[in-house]
């Protein structure tokens, strides 16, 4: 009986690798079609820089611990030499945390740690 049945595979050896392909292929396509289809539905997320550069209004007990240039792209600590020279009033903005920096678009200062 196996013989018989090794037979009849042998035989039709072709068509059963035509038709392997073939469905083999349509799961392919199908997979592709279903990821673009849900990449599609993603939003699109738009990354602003800076749009998180307000600047610092202390209230009672707020302390400005970061501050970085408008212009530059490093944040430094308050307590930093490097952030006193940068000028009080048109170029200086104000960050309570390292993390609110970051997410202004500003990268940790290489020369003055916290």
């Amino acid at each position: 009986m196996l013989t018989h049945l090794k037979e009849k595979i042998k035989s039709r050896e072709r068509e059963i690798f035509i038709v392997a392909v073939t469905v083999l292929g349509a799961i392919s396509i199908a997979g592709i079609l279903r990821i673009s289809h849900i990449r599609s539905l993603k939003p699109e997320i738009k990354l602003e820089k800076g749009a998180f550069s307000v600047p610092f209004k202390g209230g009672e007990g707020e302390t400005a611990h970061f501050v970085a240039s408008k212009n530059g792209t490093v944040y430094y600590p308050s307590s930093c030499k490097a952030a006193n020279r940068i000028q009080e009033d048109s170029n200086k903005i104000y960050f309570s945390s390292g993390l609110e920096a970051e997410k202004a678009g500003y990268a940790q200062s290489s020369s003055c740690s916290y």
